[in-house]
């Protein structure tokens, strides 16, 4: 099943969700050696948080920049 806007809105941690915007990935062809296959297709989502919410787990990744 892939995810939806609806789905992933109450998913999203503790915060103001604004907008989900969501994407699908295509696959892409890879190979290795002579056995050619693809990588699977996936769905990406972007969620945009009210001003001044954040979400937990990125705020490891602004300390460190």
């Amino acid at each position: 099943m892939d995810p939806s806007q609806v789905i992933i809105r109450p998913v999203v941690f503790d915060v103001k969700v604004v907008a989900v915007r969501t994407a699908s990935v295509k696959s892409k062809p890879k190979r290795r050696g002579q056995t050619a296959g693809r990588t699977r297709t996936w769905k990406k989502a972007i969620v945009q948080v009210r001003p001044g919410d954040t979400i937990p787990i990125f705020q490891a990744f602004e300390a460190t920049e």
